[in-house]
């Protein structure tokens, strides 16, 4: 009863268009990664032009990214720093809307790597900018598959609310409501911000009654 007059509350008081939920996406993925990039520095200092792309990743300077990363991938024989290179370069690729060219820098990175959730979730995000919600949903499935994910809270609620994002421009409303709210029990057990998540549930209630 609660959460329905918190929500009731919200939807009286937010624009009711659907919101792209590239920006919240994007954002936790970047929060999640900086942390592992500090370690990362130390452990391949010899590595000049990966310490160049990750230092312009961290500067956003989304083009010189995108320029160290090809240089380091030209001359790299170590797979988890490429791994690392074609995230930078995904992330830098969706940041200037190149969405088609960061779903290919994204389908390069193994498995095996820590951050393959998070790249799933950035493809997923940049399918569904692209409206093809038929991929967004395979690779936030792929994601949801990955035993790193369930360790990763944010992540997994971010998962969780993008596939409710999807099934609400499918019009499938039921599941929409199931995933929304499986996030928003995660982001309020860990207090994570909860803005962009009622606000998707508001949109969820808007476009299903509307």
């Amino acid at each position: 009863v609660l959460m329905t007059a918190k929500i009731s509350l919200l939807f009286i008081s937010i624009l009711f268009i659907l919101p792209s939920c590239l920006f919240s996406q994007i954002k936790s993925n970047n929060d999640v990664i900086e942390k592992e990039l500090q370690k990362k520095v130390v452990e391949y200092k010899s590595e000049v032009n990966f310490i160049k792309s990750q230092s312009f990743y961290l500067k956003k300077d989304w083009d010189s990214t995108l320029i160290y990363s090809m240089k380091q991938l030209s001359l790299n024989t170590n797979r988890e720093i490429a791994n690392y290179c074609h995230l930078f370069r995904g992330i830098s690729f969706v940041n200037k809307n190149m969405y088609k060219e960061a779903q290919k820098e994204l389908s390069q990175i193994t498995k095996q790597f820590e951050f393959y959730p998070q790249s799933e979730i950035l493809s997923s995000t940049s399918f569904l900018e692209l409206k093809d919600f038929k991929n967004a949903i395979i690779h936030y499935q792929n994601a949801l598959e990955t035993p790193q994910i369930s360790k990763q809270y944010f992540s997994l609620a971010q998962l969780y609310e993008g596939l409710g994002t999807t099934y609400i421009f499918l019009k499938k409303y039921d599941k929409a409501e199931e995933y929304l709210f499986q996030s928003l029990k995660i982001k309020e057990k860990n207090k994570i911000d909860l803005f962009h998540m009622y606000n998707n549930i508001a949109n969820l209630y808007y476009m299903q009654y509307k």
